[in-house]
This record gives structure tokens, sequence and C-alpha cells, in this order.
């Protein structure tokens, strides 16, 4: 008699066993181990789901009975518990044995998203096992209603702008994985408020039916319906979802020129939306003109002014967005000409030639999206302009250090396995490669559905080996490799441990060193626990030590940081800027050029070149300038002047012989990429960057050169000045031009004269 009690307790325990297995080992993934968001997500999609068919298999005709509450909640729970026993039981383990980048986060996010699902998942189960009387109709009535409130959230996540999902089963999704994201606890507790609403009317509900009384049947049902309905009601207020025209109506705008109707937050100049609706209409002639196709006839352009601020509208906080179904982009405003615009734009460009619900490229008519053409086509379409290369510069250097993605890693999704640094710039050169040599009709077709060997009559292994062969025919810059080999030193997140709890800390860290040191400084420790693969650490900490003065150790601690054989050269670098800085406020000017000829020498960044060159000639100049630029030129924290002071001090050499050019382009420079940009702004940037009675010879080096005759060529446009740019433009071509800076010269001419 006990042996089958003893057997039917254990068949109970199998599932919860079983379950256990599959978190636990998926736990050993570094990005998922123990309690945090991303553990939480997992657990909210496997464990529900679990739940769910288990109860529903193992539910019987004989205890379908949910006219109590109390029995009906008993049970739920009763039933759940040995499955949320190892939910985190699992997820503890490997706190113990990794640790916890945010524990407080993470057992919040698993309570709230697969604790409460399984509860949620228990009562569907009850629900379909009431609904049905054959037990082989049981789990196909639960996969329906399953189906039907997973349905709900994917709907909303492709009708509305929200990037990021509250789901009764599955829990919280952030977001975008490259992002960052700021967990809304908050409002997730409020999320899971409706969930009590909805367990609570889903219990009464049969009692109402079976006419069990007023209270509490009829009467709570009509109460509880009631709280629902105002829960809704004001659920975008409380943050849970906003559709498109609730964003449109909390916004600015819209401002429309051509198909771009541009929809931007109070604190986004109306100038620089105006701005942007140009740059819009242009790129889509551009990227419609590369495809073969016609431009879009509608597009909505959602502009924030931070990233927090279009974070919490939208979701998505670093990482712009693009929604090609809906014919919208989310950005921030980055400044003029916006870096990112026409990637995005091209995502929606190529909707025309997508398939599938999210107008896209990828199997089974679309419906299984293949990131590797996704941004193949639109880095193809609409390159990174202010880069140092082009993406096959940036391939052929990958190629260089034997580090080229194979074509079966990136048109599948395994695409995200690799670091962006390497599947963009090669899916988006191999995609440049089909255009040259098939033309853009096979690339639509391709992006279509359409197989690649048979349209190009090649073979994948063919199509590699000829396009590995053009690479080699390009000779990478210096920087441009030595760029890529710091790129190929980055880990994936999923190769870290913490990297979105490690991310917002260091930003958080970085923010605090200049303006609380002293609290920042002891915190840096945690930093370095919570991810020690992060080798920025120290720089971090110097930072704080020079805000509060403690000079002397941090030039120790930068010293070390600025020959370590293990350190990356970015590190490296940022070390040598503070020491060239550093030792030239000492007096010790031999020092300092040395530290800005290797800054200069190894140099990773147009930017950065820049700087070690305005440095190398400041440090040439009389005493009475050279002090002046030291002050201007510094951002050594304690020390770094503030953007008025810094303009004061560029106002008082402009009109000096030997200095006022360099003054000139530096306060032109600063004023054009000022915020809030308007037109007299603009206009005196373009007085002071192109007037030539400001300037009487070429700044001291071509770099510097080509960056106040480009910039000068951005006012102009900004402006409207189609004439005058176009005698900049040939100024601009004079100089020796690297392929993505001639590259980016036609295209700006182009958006510049479309006008």
């Amino acid at each position: 008699m006990t042996q089958p009690a003893a057997r039917g307790r254990i068949r109970r325990y199998i599932a919860p066993g079983g379950l256990g297995v599959v978190l636990f080992a998926v736990g050993f993934i570094p990005l998922l181990g123990g309690p945090r968001y991303e553990s939480a997500l997992i657990a909210g999609i496997l464990a529900p789901l679990w739940v769910g068919l288990t109860l529903t298999a193992r539910w019987s005709a004989e205890a379908r009975n949910l006219a109590g509450l109390i029995q009906c909640l008993q049970r739920a729970i009763r039933e759940t518990l040995p499955f949320l026993g190892v939910l985190f039981l699992t997820n503890l383990i490997h706190q113990i044995i990794g640790g916890a980048c945010e524990p407080w986060v993470g057992w919040v996010c698993l309570t709230l998203g697969p604790g409460a699902g399984c509860l949620v998942a228990a009562m569907l189960a009850a629900y379909a096992s009431k609904l049905t009387t054959a037990r082989s109709k049981n789990i196909t009535v639960f996969l329906m209603l399953w189906g039907l409130c997973i349905g709900n959230s994917l709907w909303k996540l492709w009708a509305a702008p929200p990037v990021y999902a509250y789901n009764q089963l599955v829990g919280y999704f952030a977001g975008p994985i490259y992002d960052a994201s700021t967990y809304r606890l908050g409002t997730f507790a409020l999320f899971r408020t409706g969930t009590v609403l909805w367990l609570c009317l889903g219990v009464l509900a049969p009692c109402a039916l079976r006419g069990t009384g007023r209270w509490p049947g009829r009467a709570g049902v009509l109460l509880l319906s009631s709280g629902l309905l105002v829960y809704y009601k004001h659920a975008p207020d409380l943050g849970i979802g906003r559709s498109t025209e609730q964003l449109i109506q909390a916004l600015e705008g819209p401002i429309e020129l051509g198909a771009c109707q541009i929809s931007f937050t109070s604190e986004v100049s109306e100038f620089a939306a105006g701005l942007l609706a140009q740059e819009c209409d242009a790129h889509l002639q551009q990227g419609a003109e590369y495809l073969g196709v016609e431009p879009p006839h509608r597009v909505n352009v959602f502009v924030f002014a931070s990233a927090s601020q279009k974070r919490e509208y939208m979701g998505a906080g670093r990482t712009q967005i693009a929604k090609p179904w809906l014919g919208q982009i989310y950005i921030e405003d980055l400044g003029y000409p916006h870096p990112v615009l026409g990637h995005e734009l091209a995502h929606i460009t190529t909707a025309s030639i997508g398939t599938g619900p999210l107008k896209v490229a990828g199997s089974l008519g679309g419906w299984i999206p293949d990131p590797g053409r996704i941004e193949g086509f639109a880095v193809a379409t609409s390159p990174q302009e202010q880069s140092i290369g082009t993406p096959s510069e940036w391939a052929a250097a990958m190629a260089e250090y034997r580090a080229l993605p194979r074509l079966n890693e990136l048109f599948q999704l395994g695409f995200f396995s690799l670091h962006p640094a390497r599947s963009y710039s090669a899916a988006g050169s191999f995609v440049e490669f089909l255009h040259q040599r098939y033309g853009s009709k096979v690339l639509r077709r391709w992006y279509g559905g359409e197989d690649l060997e048979d349209l190009t009559k090649a073979s994948w292994a063919d199509l590699e080996r000829a396009w590995r062969a053009d690479l080699g025919t390009i000779a990478p810059s210096p920087m441009v490799l030595r760029a890529m080999q710091e790129k190929l030193r980055k880990k994936t997140i999923f190769q870290r441990p913490c990297p979105h709890a490690s991310d917002r800390r260091e930003r958080k860290l970085a923010r605090e060193c200049h303006t609380h040191p002293r609290q920042a400084l002891p915190r840096v420790e945690e930093l370095r626990a919570l991810d020690p693969s992060r080798y920025d650490i120290e720089l971090i900490s110097a930072t704080c030590q020079l805000s509060l003065g403690q000079v002397a150790a941090a030039e120790e601690l930068l010293a070390d940081q600025s020959h370590h054989p293990d350190r990356p050269l970015a590190v490296q670098l940022k070390a040598k800027s503070y020491l060239g800085q550093m030792a030239w406020q000492q007096g010790d000017l031999s020092q300092a050029k040395e530290h800005f000829e290797y800054l200069k020498d190894h140099s990773i960044s147009a930017g950065t070149l820049r700087y070690a060159e305005l440095n190398l000639w400041a440090l040439k100049l009389e005493e009475r300038h050279q002090e002046k630029f030291r002050k201007i030129l510094t951002t050594v924290p304690g020390t770094k002047l503030s953007s008025l002071e810094r303009g004061a001090l560029l106002g008082t050499m402009l009109s000096d012989a030997e200095v006022g050019e360099v003054a000139s382009y530096l306060l032109g420079r600063d004023i054009l990429h000022a915020e809030p940009s308007d037109r007299e702004s603009i206009r005196l940037a373009q007085k002071l960057l192109t007037d030539p009675a400001s300037r009487e010879r070429q700044l001291p080096s071509i770099a510097l050169e080509k960056s106040r005759l480009r910039s000068g060529i951005l006012a102009t446009c900004a402006l409207n000045d189609f004439a005058r740019a176009k005698e900049l433009f040939q100024g601009y071509r004079a100089q020796k031009l690297t392929a993505i800076e001639a590259l980016e010269s036609q295209r700006l001419e182009e958006r510049c004269s479309s006008r």
C-alpha cells in the first residue's frame, strides 16, 4: 500500500527536478548564472510553460473543482511550490558558486517574473482541466491559453514603439540585449498588481457563474473588473506601454519634409529637429538609389534629448532602434550630421524588399530574421561616415589578424555570438562586395528570400573565396589595424560575467569621480569585483584621485598603466594623455612632448590624433601662448575649463597672427557642436571656420586642416548655403583623403545639394 503512494510522490517531483536540471545547466553560461535579470528572463520563458504543461497533464477530472476561492488558490500554490523551489534553489547555488551581479535586482526579477508567472500558468492549467473532459485535449487548451497570453505581448512589441514588454507568464523583457538597461522594478511591481487582479478574477469568475452568492461572487467580479479597467486605462501613464499616438502626443512637432516626419522632445531644439528632417529626406534618397527601390512614402522619426530620456519613453537607451514594419525609428539627438541616422533609415528602406511580419530578411518567409543580412545591408547602404575606415577596410584588417568571420557565422543567428565590431563590418563588407560584383537586383532578391547560390550561380564557398581575395587587395591604414586589434580584444556580452551591471556602474562612477570623488573612490573596488575583465578600472581610480588632488598617487597609477603589457592600447593612450598634460602642468616640457609623440604615433582614432598634434604644436609656442593653450587643451580633472571659460580664453586670441587660426578653428568647432544648436550660433561657427579674414594660413597639420574644412562644410550645409559649400568641398577634396573621408565627402555633398 505504501509503495504505490511513495512512487506517486516520487513521480510528482520528477518534473520539478527536470526543470531544475535545465535551469542549473543554463546557469553556467556567463550571462545567465545566478540571480539577475537575464536568468529571470530565460526562466520566465521556460518555467511557466513547464509548470503549465506538467499540471495540465497531471490534474484529473475528479480534481477539477474551481468553485472555491481558497481551494483554488491553495491548490495552485501547493502544486507550484516544488517548481518555485527548484527555480530559486538553482539560482542560489549559482550565486554561491559564482557570485551575483546585482542580487537585489536579480531576486526581485525572479520573484516578479517566473515566480509569479508559474502561478499564472497553474491557473491556466486549472482552467484547461476544467474546460475539457478528455485529458488528451487538456494540453491543447492550455497551449492555446498560453499562446494568447504570449501573443498579446508580442503584438504590443510589434504594434507599438516600446521595445520592452511585460507579460503575465514571462515577466519583464527590458529590450535590446546590447543595451545596459535600467530595470524598472517599481513599474514591474505595478504590472504585477494587474496580475494579482487577474488571478483573483480568475478564481471568482467561476463562483459568479455558479451563482454562489453576491459576495465574493458577482460583486467581487464586478469590483475586480472595474479595477482592471482603471488599471489598463492608466497603464501608459505608469510606464507599462505607450502607443504610437500617445508617443506623438507627448512630443513636440512634428516637422515634415518629404517622407520624413520628425517628432521630438522639448529639450531638442526646433532647429536641430529641422536639420534631422533635411538629413532624413536625403538619406532616404541615397538608400533607395543604392538598392534600386522607391523611397519610403512615410517615416516617423522620434528624437530624444538623451539616452535616459529615450529609455524612459520607449525602453532602449544607448541603442538606436528602427521598426521597419511600422516605418519608425527612435534615436537620440547626437548632433549634426547624425552618426547613425542613415543606418537606421536603411532598415526602413529595405522594408520594401523584406518579408514576413517584420519586413526583414530571414528564413521561413522572414519569420526567422537573419541579423547578418539585416545589419549587413544597413551597413553597406549607409556606411558609418564618422569612422577611420570603410567596412571593407575593417574587414581587411580582420583578415590581416586572421579574425575575419566565416560567412556561415555571419548570416544566421550566430551573428550575435560575435562582437559587433566584427559582425557588422564583415557583413557590410560582404554585401558591398555582392553589390559591386552582381548589382542591386541580386541584393534585392536575396534580401527578399531567394537563394544566393541560385542568384549568383556560385557556391557559398566560391563567394567567400572571391570576397576574401578582394579584401586581399585592400591595404588598411596603420590606424585601422591598431584600432581593429583593440576591437578584437573586447569580449562579447556573453563572455563577460556582469556586462550590463558593470557598464551601468562604470558610467555612474565616471560621473561621480568628477562630482563626488571622495564617495566614488572606495566603490572602484566594487566595480573590480563585479567585472575583473574591465581594463579601465585603474583609469577610473586615477580620475577620482586627480579630482581629490592626489596627484602623486594618480601619476604613479597612470605611469603603470601607460606601459603595462597586458593593458589595451586604448587604456595606455588615455594614461599617456593624462601624463602628458600633467608633465606640461609641472613644467616638464620634454616629458610632455614624449607622451604626446607616443599618443600621435599610436592613435586609434582621428580625434586622438588631432588632440596629440594640437598639444605638440602648442608646446612649441612662446610662453605667453603656451600657458593659454595648456589650459584650453587640458582634460585632467580639477584643471579642465568649463565651456564658457574655454570660449572666453579662445576669444582673446582670435586676432593674434600667430595663434588666431587655431583659436578660430577650436572656437568654431566648439560652437558647432554645442547644445542646443540654433541658426545664429551655426552662422558664427561658419564665419570662424571659413572666413579667410580669420585665418591667413593653414592649420599646423593635415589632420587639423581637414577637420577645419569638414567642420566648415557642415556649418555651411546646415545653413543651406550650397554655393559656398561647393567651394569648400573642392578645397576639402584637394587634401589627401582616406577612403572613408572621400566616401563621406561624396555622400555629404549629395545630401547637402539635395535641399
